[in-house]
């Protein structure tokens, strides 16, 4: 009718130390004492918070709160069998969030959480919620310092509980300490698509996700060139070298507090480039056409075209968006250098290898000197074309010239008439504008005058004599 059961015996108690919310397991023999369930366990003298299991060899429960310390391991079954491990867990001062830096911000942001006893008495940390939401990421953590990574709250902002669960399941608590700032959005960029040198303005709220400033910006997944200026409404980039890419994709902000801000659809890097550049050489004054794709790489006008290292002029649009520029005095080139294109968008595009500077063209005399209308003058000299074909026309002080032939080395010409006196440039230009010119390299003299003729009438053979001033044209002798 009556059977004693073997006393209870506690062996073994794990973690030994530990705080509320700590999952422990006891181990030991006859730990119901022939009941089917305990009627407490307690933790010094505080009953633990739940029973998760219990047989005769183990059980399991969670911690409720206790005073640090160390505490007897007490239970009691059913039946009323008692069990005791004297001095058997020590309760771990209570872990205590004590700041959250920064203590507000949105998904990205990287959060460092100090205090003490983060751990619980654990080994690690494993979990941290921030009003609610499981971090992103646990960066690094200790018994003072975790370090997490913000989850995105959704449409969820406000203060809330920062929560951290260790190993052993315990938890510490920073009550009301997290604040989920609204999540920043992309409203547009503008212009929305482009290519390197593009300055971008992006509009928006709490684009600045909580942060100061900006670390960095990628369109495309490419790092901007520059971040010109930031705040929560607007931000201003310089975007850099991308791939075309197709279709619009992503552009995205991350603060100096990691907070990531980021809008779908809202950028494309445009297909560009240099097609072509006619003619391929040249010197000042050539009129150069540059053609490709999306030369303005998304503007709609060229500001500034670069041959090499020297800046054209008299930039124009052509049909079909080719662009025309005059060529300026540039040093010549030991081999073919860049032609480079910037629209009123920032945007760069790039030719490269495809323009070469010849060596300038040099008039290095002018025979004769001075004259007047009709005066053949010969010019010598080298690369008088500018790497052209043919003369288009010749200006001696402005005036021009007739009867004009040669090349690159000798030119021929009758001066025009003029109705000035004075010295002036001599000025050659080619079928390509290239221009080359002799400072103050001819000067019109006063024109002969003729005073009387006599007789003024007569035949065959009659001997006129003709008076005047300057009857030679500054010639040496009267050919006709």
């Amino acid at each position: 009718q009556w059977l004693y059961y073997v006393a209870a015996n506690i062996t073994q108690v794990q973690p030994t130390v530990g705080q509320a919310g700590a999952v422990v397991t006891i181990t030991g023999t006859n730990l119901l004492g022939g009941a089917a369930n305990l009627s407490y366990v307690r933790f010094g003298s505080a009953n633990v918070a739940q029973i998760l299991a219990a047989s005769e060899t183990q059980v399991v429960v969670v911690l409720s709160s206790g005073s640090a310390g160390v505490v007897n391991v007490s239970m009691l079954s059913e039946t009323g069998s008692p069990a005791v491990l004297l001095s058997g867990f020590q309760y771990a001062s209570a872990g205590v969030v004590t700041s959250l830096v920064p203590s507000s911000g949105q998904v990205g942001t990287v959060v460092t959480i100090n205090g003490s006893g983060l751990r619980g008495g654990a080994a690690n940390v494993t979990s941290v919620s921030l009003k609610g939401v499981a971090v992103q990421a646990i960066l690094s953590e200790s018994d003072t310092r975790v370090v997490v990574r913000v989850a995105s709250s959704g449409t969820d902002s406000g203060s809330g509980n920062v929560v951290l669960t260790a190993t052993s399941g315990a938890v510490v608590v920073g009550a009301g300490q997290w604040t989920y700032l609204p999540e920043g959005s992309i409203a547009q960029a503008t212009p929305n698509s482009g290519q390197r040198g593009t300055v971008v303005t992006i509009t928006g709220q709490n684009l600045l996700g909580g942060g100061a400033n900006l670390t960095q910006v990628q369109l495309c997944g490419v790092p901007v060139q520059q971040i010109q200026s930031a705040n929560a409404t607007v931000v201003v980039v310089v975007a850099q070298t991308g791939t075309a890419s197709g279709t619009a994709c992503s552009i995205t902000l991350t603060a100096d507090t990691g907070a990531v801000t980021s809008g779908a659809g809202k950028w494309q890097y445009l297909n560009d480039g240099v097609a072509n550049v006619f003619p391929h050489s040249g010197q000042y004054g050539t009129l150069v056409q540059v053609s490709g794709v999306n030369l303005l790489g998304g503007g709609s006008q060229a500001v500034s075209v670069r041959l090499g290292s020297t800046f054209a002029s008299n930039i124009s649009m052509l049909a079909g968006g080719a662009i025309s520029v005059i060529a300026q005095n540039g040093p010549a080139s030991t081999g073919p250098e860049d032609v480079v294109v910037v629209s009123d968008t920032g945007a760069v595009v790039t030719g490269a290898g495809q323009w070469q500077y010849l060596v300038a063209g040099v008039i290095a005399s002018v025979s004769p000197t001075s004259g007047q209308e009709g005066t053949r003058v010969t010019l010598n000299g080298t690369g008088m074309l500018g790497g052209g074909v043919s003369i288009t026309s010749v200006r001696l002080a402005g005036v021009v010239a007739s009867n004009v032939s040669g090349n690159d080395a000798i030119i021929t010409l009758n001066a025009g008439a003029s109705g000035l006196t004075g010295a002036g440039h001599v000025v050659v230009v080619s079928n390509t504008g290239a221009t080359v010119t002799k400072v103050n390299g001819f000067e019109y003299v006063t024109s002969g005058q003729v005073s009387s003729i006599t007789p003024t009438v007569g035949r065959q053979n009659t001997l006129v004599n003709i008076s005047g001033t300057r009857l030679r044209g500054y010639g040496t002798r009267v050919v006709s």
